[in-house]
């Protein structure tokens, strides 16, 4: 029976306890005075019922009024896409939206005043969850405060569902528990969105990171924001320590423009904007030489900086220049060839005539002996030249290169002292490597009678192993190379000595060439000169296995 019944029955009983007894002790008191007596009861339980009736409307109202808000709060709530529960004290659900009970498949009677472990023993495949619910519920009445955390749901369908819980504990005024609001919002979308978010981040960073290209990102003044590993490899210069630092620091002032203009069009094109053949700065000093390509970072239609990247093409690029220069060898080789044996034929006739014209002479004609030096000259220019013709007869061997520096060394120290310059040699272990002992020996009298010939006062000859290469350095204090000239060297016919054939370094180069090394000139004018020349190296040396 509802509680409006009840009033409604007691108002009835009391009634009529009221009217019966009333009239009852009237007549058994006083007779007399009945019929006054009775209009004032009458009054009395006017009054009384009006009151009731007045408390009844009243208390109707307030309770239509709860009513009312109670189903906009279930309304409000269930159309919330989140899971709303409300437990009291003891953990028992009081109320729970529609989002939460469909989550679990509740009934939406029979859930009221059980707990989480009641719960999980009706609804078995939910247990875990609800168990771990219990702990999480003991941890926020222990703290007594809100809490938050994430909660893995498992469907019967085997989807998973990720939820950010919030827990908020309420206290009556002595203490003690009173309720648990939960509030679970379904992030599931939002994780993945993250994951993947997360995973692309992972593979751009991998693709960054690993790519063999040089990449660079700039803010809008050109100032470096940040470089992949490749940097170092290209520049030789500490990735880290670059960031911050304009791009245009580490490339050649000779490019600095043409950079600029780069980075300018795209900052007012937005689009890509290659430059190619940009000669950038590296740490040792040596030549490098880029393809650029930059393209504008937009993000939220707003530009914020520029990214690019940077192929090495300086290999390439030598490569061809090595390609040049051996097609180069090849003709002028052919053509050398037919030359010095036409030059040769006529020249044994000439000299044999000048030695003759010398014996009958009866006195010494100074015309004879420069007849000679110059038959002499002609004839080394033309051995030169067979140099450069199609490969003859080479002798290869392991050959102690030490030795044959200290023959070179040994051969030219007079020379060296007439021109004034101290020639020393540096002399380590013995170092072999399979090549001929006879083209070695003229390739290093090559290199050092240049130093000899470069105003040098000190030239110095050392040798050094490293990774499986035999390392030869030729260092003088000369007056250096300028840089238009050292574009040339090993170019035949071109010399800087007034009587230079300009083919001693052409013959040198080939000679390294032949033995599958490298020769590399370091040179600044009135700095001196070093020569490097590598070779690969046996690894037998005297001594060592």
């Amino acid at each position: 029976m509802s509680g409006k019944r009840k009033m409604i029955a007691l108002f009835i009983g009391v009634s009529l306890i009221w009217v019966i007894g009333t009239d009852y002790l009237l007549l058994s008191w006083e007779p007399e005075l009945y019929s006054f007596y009775q209009k004032i009861k009458g009054i009395f339980f006017i009054i009384a019922t009006s009151v009731f009736i007045y408390v009844l409307l009243t208390k109707s109202e307030k309770i239509h009024t709860l009513t009312e808000e109670k189903e906009k709060v279930e309304t409000l709530i269930n159309s919330i896409p989140d899971f709303i529960s409300f437990k009291d004290g003891d953990g028992r659900w009081i109320q729970s939206n529609t989002f939460a009970l469909e989550l679990f498949q509740i009934d939406p009677i029979d859930y009221i005043g059980k707990t989480n472990s009641q719960l999980a023993e009706e609804k078995p495949f939910f247990k875990k969850t609800f168990l771990l619910a219990n702990e999480t519920d003991e941890q926020t009445w222990t703290l007594r405060k809100t809490t938050r955390h994430e909660a893995i749901v498992t469907l019967e369908n085997g989807e998973q569902k990720i939820f950010d819980t919030t827990k908020t504990p309420l206290f009556t005024e002595s203490g003690e528990r009173k309720a648990l609001i939960v509030v679970g919002r379904d992030i599931t979308e939002r994780m993945k969105a993250k994951q993947r978010l997360e995973e692309s981040e992972l593979r751009y960073k991998a693709l960054f990171d690993h790519s063999p290209e040089l990449v660079y990102m700039v803010d809008l003044r050109g100032n470096i924001t940040d470089l992949n590993p490749h940097f170092m490899h290209v520049t030789g210069y500490d990735r880290v320590a670059s960031i911050g630092e304009p791009f245009i620091s580490f490339v050649d002032e000779r490019d600095h423009v043409r950079l600029k203009l780069t980075f300018y069009q795209v900052i007012t094109s937005r689009e890509v904007v290659q430059c190619n053949e940009i000669r950038m700065k590296h740490q040792t000093g040596k030549k490098v030489i880029v393809n650029c390509a930059s393209l504008p970072v937009i993000i939220n239609g707003e530009l914020v900086g520029i990214t690019g990247y940077a192929h090495n093409i300086t290999p390439m690029m030598e490569a061809e220049e090595k390609l040049r220069t051996t097609e180069k060898l090849a003709v002028v080789g052919e053509l050398a060839a037919g030359i010095a044996h036409e030059i040769r034929n006529p020249l044994t006739s000439l000299r044999g005539f000048v030695q003759l014209f010398q014996a009958e002479s009866k006195e010494e004609n100074p015309i004879h002996r420069i007849m000679l030096e110059e038959l002499e000259r002609i004839n080394m220019i033309a051995s030169e030249l067979l140099i450069l013709s199609r490969p003859h007869d080479i002798f290869f061997s392991k050959t102690n290169v030490t030795n044959v520096l200290s023959d070179v060394i040994h051969l030219l120290t007079g020379e060296a002292k007439v021109n004034g310059v101290s020639l020393s040699f540096k002399k380590p272990c013995p170092f072999y490597l399979y090549g001929d002992k006879n083209q070695l020996k003229q390739l290093f009298i090559n290199v050092i009678k240049n130093a000899i010939e470069a105003s040098a006062s000190t030239i110095t000859v050392s040798t050094l192993a490293q990774d499986g290469r035999l390392k030869v350095k030729v260092e003088d204090d000369g007056h250096g190379i300028s840089e238009e000239r050292m574009a040339r060297l090993g170019e035949p016919f071109f010399s800087q000595k007034d009587k230079g054939t300009g083919l001693g370094l052409t013959v040198s180069y080939k000679i390294v060439e032949q033995h599958k090394g490298n020769i590399l000139y370091e040179s600044a004018v009135g700095e001196g000169t070093i020569v490097h020349i590598t070779f690969p190296l046996v690894k037998e040396r005297l001594g060592q296995k």
